[in-house]
């Protein structure tokens, strides 16, 4: 078996072949005996203006009318791909009785290791599924040049649609940065505590977080206490969805939004009571019922019992007593020495992340991919937001945009470039979008350019992607 070009037909190799995709051995035969030989001209095209090795693309392969005529039954024709490289992709397309075009899918051959290039398009082969006594057929078309590259396609994912970033001559000293930013949406995610507080900071105002029951009636709960002052003080809105802060704004800059434990409380005990188990210490305190205090050295001797070095639930909270559970220690009294020698444990607090507008990938990741989840992955909502993190995602529904640029003038190869770059989009119905542009007179400091902006809407099964603009 080996690859043809043209087909040879006799009355020995009459055969049906349905369309399909890479059939680079289908058309074989010799002609026996002294045929009539006809070269008949078809027409191939195809809408795809660029496409990348491994993507499939559309053909439509049409014979002339006066063929048709006479060869009236089902035909099946070749297309082939031809790359400067020496790829070879083939595929075949029936022609049904009553008709003289039929439309078929054939996919992308591997071309050489050039960030810009082309490949040809032609049909090769014909073969008859009745054949005609005596004459032998031959095809020929015309040629479809289509524009390609070396960059790939991301693998498929139902659940996400991915985005991949390449660039030209990237396996020199150019090193392109990108950054996947959400426009008008800072995302804080609680965590980390099942009790206390945490002090959310928006620019230079502070407003507490007090952890209630579970992270989304501490979210809803934070909504409701502070709110209508971030919108005043902060001109942000701040909405709960799930154990998700959305802080939204419409300023041209992200507003500086940090979250961090409340420090651990403290008070002086100054005497205990235990009675059937339960311990309560004398002390002017502001904790909350269900912290975690210890008590560290404020009984010494032969009532050092009554500390709590690994600490105690309180169980019960008064503003001159707090009381936890003792067991084992006998109903007693003692009076305590020191100072601030009860502390709330600040590791059972309440924490977050703060997932900023700007997502960035790792210098080492080349060509960058990143992605949109339709679930989130573990027990955070976004890909981790710095400098060194791989393949960040985003969940949170929003508008983002795609910015390039580079970080520092090592990372050119010359102090100023003209960058080719490439955007391939797949989309997790399987479709493939490609953007091509060129960032003219990049340099270190000519800063992040945005190059496209999409829209998240949704989560889970629901998601959808639109208002995809391409801004080269």
């Amino acid at each position: 078996m080996k690859n043809i070009k043209v087909i040879l037909l006799s009355i020995f190799c009459a055969s049906l072949i349905v369309s399909c995709e890479n059939d680079d051995d289908k058309f074989t035969g010799s002609p026996v005996g002294n045929l009539d030989i006809e070269t008949i001209t078809g027409t191939v095209s195809t809408d795809a203006t660029f496409a990348l090795p491994g993507q499939v693309i559309n053909f439509t392969a049409t014979l002339p009318q006066e063929f048709r005529n006479i060869v009236t039954d089902t035909v099946t024709v070749q297309a082939s791909i031809f790359t400067p490289g020496g790829g070879l992709r083939n595929a075949s397309v029936d022609i049904l009785p009553g008709s003289n075009t039929g439309t078929g899918e054939i996919s992308i051959a591997g071309g050489d290791g050039t960030f810009d290039l082309t490949f040809d398009l032609k049909l090769t082969a014909i073969n008859l599924k009745k054949v005609v006594p005596g004459k032998h057929y031959l095809l020929n078309s015309n040629t479809v040049t289509v524009a390609s590259g070396n960059s790939g396609v991301p693998s498929e994912n139902d659940k996400r649609l991915k985005v991949l970033v390449d660039w030209e001559n990237k396996t020199t000293v150019n090193k392109l940065s990108v950054r996947m930013e959400r426009v008008g949406l800072t995302n804080v995610t609680l965590s980390g505590g099942s009790e206390g507080y945490a002090n959310i900071k928006i620019g230079a105002s502070t407003y507490l977080a007090s952890f209630h029951n579970d992270y989304e009636t501490t979210a809803s709960d934070f909504v409701a206490t502070h709110a209508a002052a971030i919108s005043a003080n902060n001109n942000v809105d701040v909405t709960a969805v799930g154990s998700d802060l959305h802080f939204a704004y419409t300023t041209p800059t992200a507003p500086v939004i940090t979250i961090t434990t409340r420090p651990g409380l403290t008070a002086t005990v100054t005497a205990v009571d235990v009675v059937n188990g339960q311990a309560t210490y004398t002390a002017n305190n502001s904790f909350d019922l269900g912290n975690t205090v210890r008590v560290s050295n404020a009984f010494t001797g032969t009532n050092s019992v009554y500390n709590l070095p690994t600490g105690g639930k309180i169980i019960a909270i008064s503003p001159t007593s707090f009381t936890v559970a003792l067991s084992g220690v006998a109903d007693g009294s003692a009076t305590a020495v020191g100072a601030n020698n009860a502390t709330i444990l600040t590791g059972t607090h309440l924490k977050g992340t703060v997932y900023a507008e700007v997502i960035v990938g790792s210098l080492n990741d080349i060509p960058k991919t990143y992605f949109f989840s339709a679930t989130k992955l573990g027990t955070t909502s976004e890909g981790v937001a710095t400098a060194t993190a791989s393949s960040p995602y985003a969940y949170t529904p929003g508008n983002y945009r795609l910015k390039i640029g580079v970080l520092q003038p090592t990372h050119l190869a010359t102090p100023s470039v003209d960058l080719k770059y490439r955007i391939v989009l797949r989309y997790p119905d399987k479709r493939i979008e490609i953007y091509n542009g060129t960032y003219f007179g990049l340099t270190a400091t000519s800063g992040f350019k945005s190059v496209l902006q999409l829209t998240k809407n949704g989560v889970g099964d629901a998601t959808t992607y639109t208002n995809v603009v391409f801004t080269p």
